[in-house]
């Protein structure tokens, strides 16, 4: 089964990805400066509710609520209550929430922060008394009129990720903005809103039919701007030149991108992203001084060279490139997240000693993994489909990720101090052993398909274990009906899909 190596990054993405949707890239820009009187931690507390008025279709409910947001199904009186305690949390109504319920906002016009996704909304009328909000996101909603944003004169962030809207004029009136995100609003042909925004810091415009660069000319004070998968002129983005305090730019998507000499003078920037562009040379990248994230995923690019002065580069995403030496990164004492997979990468030497807590280097042609045991902070290390079998360099480090699918490893005697140890994968390999995994106190997830175990009683004494995903066949129902009963979550791949890991 092809997609084991998949249950395992879902898992350990999971873990490590933070956020309601997948930012184009991590880390990117950090959230522009929060709005005066607003507390981005404010302290938590425990809230229930169980009055039931308004007549919403849900009964009042608090799924759940952190220092930062609450999680609701419709609101109460009481539960309105306890939110007034501190009313600067993120107020998050739960996908399926219905006019009716929506309308128990009118017991809460105080509400500072909204977030209402993945609703059937086409009518923001029920808002008309919210003039307190300065957060309002509006993500997979089918709204089309924007006209009761109008008197929304306090917002200063706007979501508006997939939203069939048409006309963004209501919008001039929203002059309190600072970030704005209209991301996958494909309906959008007039842009010239965009001007009454003086004051926007953050703008997100990729996915949408964007193409006038010009209208951006005025936007001096612009710090986060993505215009991935845009209609704009990639041949030249000089009207870029003179936004010089972007801190963060995504241009991902723009495949007749290939020259990048308008960003030259960016210096402020730290987080770019050129994934599935045309640029080849990343030469005016040595000027970029602060850059700490960078996506090049599936270009052209076939030299590191210009980074090799890139001290504070943090992040590092270049997947499906033909980019085979990592000698430029050598010394990155910043460096954090590297993402390799599906390159020519065969020498690891100069990730020596990195601070490195993510490398994926999967379907590369690394065989030798020596010069990983002195990256002593690596907890996430993806290695499938190469031509690994030596796990020594391994042991002692804090793994809690691993992908060894694929692979010509066969023995496991390295991990048994791997204590941090949450997930691995040994899909497809010449495992039989699994008793170096046994004593491994955090071990939620394994994944084994394709293997044969010696003793798959060895299972059973995994204590922490809460996904296995096998072979149907390699597991008598004795072991299954054990691992069942302690609440393992069982994955069985049908034996038909199963192949020789030797093929």
């Amino acid at each position: 089964m092809k997609n084991s190596l998949f249950l395992l990054l879902l898992s350990s993405m999971a873990a490590c990805s933070g956020g309601d949707r997948p930012a184009p890239f991590a880390p990117f820009l950090p959230p522009v400066a929060t709005p005066s009187g607003v507390t981005e931690d404010p302290p938590g507390s425990a809230v229930h509710g169980q009055l039931v008025l308004g007549g919403p279709s849900h009964p009042p409910e608090l799924i759940g609520c952190d220092a930062r947001r609450c999680r609701v199904k419709s609101l109460s009186a009481e539960i309105v209550s306890r939110l007034r305690e501190n009313p600067d949390r993120l107020l998050v109504f739960e996908p399926g929430a219905t006019p009716a319920d929506l309308a128990t906002l009118r017991l809460f016009p105080q509400i500072r922060r909204l977030e209402l996704s993945h609703l059937a909304i086409t009518d923001l009328a029920f808002l008309g008394q919210a003039r307190e909000l300065v957060e309002l996101r509006l993500g997979r909603t089918g709204l089309t009129d924007l006209a009761p944003l109008r008197v929304l004169t306090r917002l200063t962030h706007l979501v508006l990720f997939e939203v069939p809207f048409i006309d963004g004029a209501p919008l001039t009136a929203l002059t309190e903005l600072r970030m704005l995100d209209l991301s996958r609003c494909p309906k959008v042909r007039d842009f010239t809103f965009l001007g009454s925004l003086a004051r926007l810091e953050s703008l997100l415009l990729s996915g949408t039919a964007f193409a006038d660069l010009s209208a951006l000319a005025s936007m001096t004070g612009l710090r986060e701007l993505s215009l991935g998968q845009t209609q704009v002129p990639a041949e030249n983005l000089d009207a870029l030149a003179g936004l010089t305090h972007l801190e963060g730019l995504h241009l991902d998507g723009l495949s007749r991108l290939s020259g990048l000499s308008a960003l030259a003078g960016l210096t402020r920037l730290q987080h770019l992203g050129l994934s599935s562009t045309a640029v080849r040379d990343l030469s005016v990248l040595a000027r970029l001084a602060q850059l700490r994230s960078l996506k090049i995923n599936a270009t052209p690019v076939e030299s590191l060279a210009p980074l090799a002065g890139s001290e504070h580069l943090h992040s590092l995403f270049m997947q499906d490139t033909k980019i085979s030496d990592l000698s430029p990164l050598k010394g990155h004492q910043a460096l954090r997240w590297l993402y390799a997979s599906r390159t020519p990468v065969a020498n690891l030497s100069a990730l020596a000693g990195l601070g490195l807590t993510t490398l994926d280097l999967g379907g590369t042609r690394v065989r030798n993994l020596g010069a990983l045991s002195s990256c002593r902070q690596l907890e996430r290390l993806f290695v499938g489909r190469t031509a690994v079998s030596d796990l020594a360099p391994l042991s002692g480090l804090p793994l809690q990720y691993l992908d060894l699918s694929y692979t010509r490893v066969s023995r496991l005697g390295a991990l048994a101090t791997s204590m941090n140890l949450k997930s691995v994968s040994v899909a497809y390999t010449a495992v039989k052993d699994l008793s170096p995994l046994a004593g491994l106190p955090s071990l939620e997830m394994l994944d084994i398909t394709g293997v044969t175990p010696a003793r798959p009683e060895i299972l059973l004494g995994m204590a922490a274990l809460k996904k296995l995903v096998f072979t149907d066949g390699v597991l008598d129902a004795a072991v299954r009906k054990s691992l069942a009963d302690k609440g393992v979550e069982l994955v069985v791949v049908p034996s038909t899909q199963a192949i020789d890991s030797n093929k």
